[in-house]
Parts: C-alpha cells; sequence; structure tokens
C-alpha cells in the first residue's frame, strides 16, 4: 500500500467515528407515541371525542367516560401547529446500551410537547403492545 491509501484509509475511518459518535448523541424521536398524541389531538378538534376517548387510559385526568371526557377535552385543547419536544430524552446510543443489556428498548413513559395557540402535553404510557393517553392538559411555557 502507499502512503497516500493509508492517510486516505485513517481520515475515512476518523470521519466515520465521528459520524458514529454523534449519531449516537442525537436524540431518538419516538415515532409511535408522537403518532397517538398526534391523532388524539386530531380527533378532539374533529370533535370525535368517542374516538378521541378510546385512545386514553380511561382514568380521572381523560375522564372514566365520554361525557366527562369531553368536558376536559373543551376545557385544555387548544390550536396546535408544530411538535415542540418529546421527553424525556432518550439517545440513540441509550437505545444501543439498552439492547445490548437485555433491558427494554422502549420507554413506558412519554410526553409530548405540541405548540400553537399554547402549550399543549399529551402523556402516553405503553401497555402492552399499545400506547394510550393518560394525561392531557395544556399549560404556561
Amino acid at each position: 500500500m502507499t502512503k497516500r491509501r493509508i492517510t486516505l484509509g485513517i481520515a475515512c475511518l476518523f470521519f466515520l467515528g465521528i459520524g458514529a459518535y454523534v449519531w449516537l448523541k442525537l436524540a431518538y424521536l419516538p415515532v409511535v407515541p408522537i403518532q397517538v398524541a398526534k391523532t388524539f389531538i386530531d380527533l378532539i378538534h374533529a370533535k370525535q371525542f368517542t374516538q378521541a376517548h378510546a385512545l386514553t387510559l380511561k382514568n380521572g385526568y381523560t375522564g372514566k367516560n365520554s361525557k366527562e371526557f369531553e368536558a376536559i377535552a373543551s376545557r385544555e385543547v387548544c390550536a396546535i401547529t408544530q411538535l415542540a419536544r418529546t421527553f424525556p430524552f432518550q439517545s440513540n446510543g441509550n437505545r444501543i446500551r439498552r439492547w445490548l443489556s437485555g433491558d427494554q428498548v422502549d420507554l413506558t413513559e412519554v410526553h409530548v410537547e405540541f405548540d400553537g395557540g399554547c402549550l399543549l402535553r399529551v402523556s402516553v404510557r405503553r401497555t402492552g403492545d399499545q400506547w394510550r393517553v393518560f394525561y392531557f392538559a395544556s399549560h404556561a411555557g
């Protein structure tokens, strides 16, 4: 091998290493919980309260029946325009570490915040193989 090829190979490995390090530190976006939260809010905006309530755990925070749910939804939900954030933070590297150690990779609870007319938090929990809304409310920033 020539000196130039060796230098090029070392440079490629260096940049691949940096790229992998950056990817491992990037935030993982939990797609399914975000989708459930967005669908939930869309159903409320469409006044499809029965379908939206079906996505909840039917507790004191979300209303134990459709009538309670509709009252809570009318009071708490505002217009949203974008996803603001999700938490708790989970990096790609953290997911790989959990997978390698045999732990559950996905979190059991994710809070999804939307921005628009107000900040709106939708908290979802994994129950078996499904995600359900267990809390939602608008709040100050």
